[in-house]
């Protein structure tokens, strides 16, 4: 189906769903729409329309003010466009209910414009995720962004997918001072030389991880961490469970959150978690931890009154 003959098409959005609501009073709308890039295309379908509504880049339709908590693959604000164009000009708070952003593309972005315009425009962002336009790239195929002059202070979660950490180290330590939560996509943590590691072992106290990104990673020097939540697959768990809850010193959590399979439909928790049991030494790891099960989640909780764990030097 083409745009033209899509619901989401301005025209068939009001006389086929809208209008037949004789007393709809509000009316929240996002869509992402596939196969039509253009956003001026878009928009001259809702001239007529009896709600505000706004584009960008793809193309992302959506009501203002913009109703949502995320919102995702915007560059600038400059991008923006509406069926109302005085609306993005003398409206004060149309994104405010904005906590997370999402970016895509971060070779295209003008860091310096955007961290301005997220200051101007975004008074509760929260969180923030940056995404490469390729999954897999070799160490060679990046540049380093530069460091911007412009410190975001109010948020305080990072998410990084398929990203380098060299590519984006000057961002993340200079314009994110009070960041002290870290997702990873399939973006492995820097090593114990680069700038990053102080950084992070300063600053990050909760964690959320595929096995990618931490397999075979020095997680020593986080120094901070306590909550650490791991997704992986049933291959190796028990050499990378064993891994981070005897090397992150203060770890206080581990929760474990099994990719669903078919044989977890079949299994209760503890079937599904035997690997990870079986795996582990007990006296070292099980008498240290009260261990939970809930679905598809397994937890370590360490005990306060434990002694740390003693590595060979």
């Amino acid at each position: 189906m083409n745009f033209k003959d899509s619901i989401f098409n301005g025209i068939n959005l009001e006389n086929r769903l809208l209008k037949p609501i004789q007393k709809l009073r509000n009316f929240y709308f996002r869509a992402a729409i596939h196969g039509c890039k253009d956003v001026e295309e878009s928009l001259s379908t809702f001239q007529s329309f009896s709600w505000s509504i706004g584009a960008h880049q793809d193309v992302y339709l959506y009501s203002l003010p913009f109703p949502f908590h995320e919102l995702k693959h915007l560059r600038v604000f400059q991008d923006v466009r509406s069926n109302r164009e005085e609306l993005l000009k003398h409206h004060p708070r149309l994104w405010s209910n904005v906590t997370s952003l999402a970016l895509a593309d971060i070779d295209q972005l003008d860091f310096g414009k955007l961290f301005r315009s997220i200051k101007s425009n975004i008074p509760k962002l929260l969180s923030i995720t940056f995404s490469h336009n390729k999954r897999y790239y070799s160490d060679d195929s990046w540049n380093e962004i530069e460091r911007v002059d412009v410190q975001l202070d109010s948020f305080r979660t990072v998410c990084l997918k398929e990203i380098l950490m060299k590519q984006m180290q000057q961002i993340l330590m200079y314009s994110f001072p009070n960041v002290h939560s870290l997702i990873l996509d399939h973006a492995r943590l820097p090593s114990k030389e680069d700038q990053l590691t102080s950084f992070f072992g300063r600053t990050i106290q909760q964690m959320e991880s595929d096995e990618f990104s931490l397999e075979e990673q020095d997680v020593s020097y986080l120094l901070n961490v306590k909550y650490l939540k791991l997704t992986c697959d049933l291959r190796n768990q028990p050499r990378i469970v064993y891994h981070l809850l005897t090397e992150l010193p203060n770890l206080e959590m581990l929760s474990i959150y099994a990719i669903p399979c078919g044989g977890c439909i079949v299994y209760g928790p503890e079937s599904i978690f035997h690997s990870i049991l079986n795996g582990l030494d007990e006296e070292e790891i099980k008498n240290q931890h009260e261990i939970k099960y809930s679905g598809q989640y397994m937890r370590f909780i360490r005990d306060p009154e434990s002694p740390s764990f003693e590595h060979d030097v």
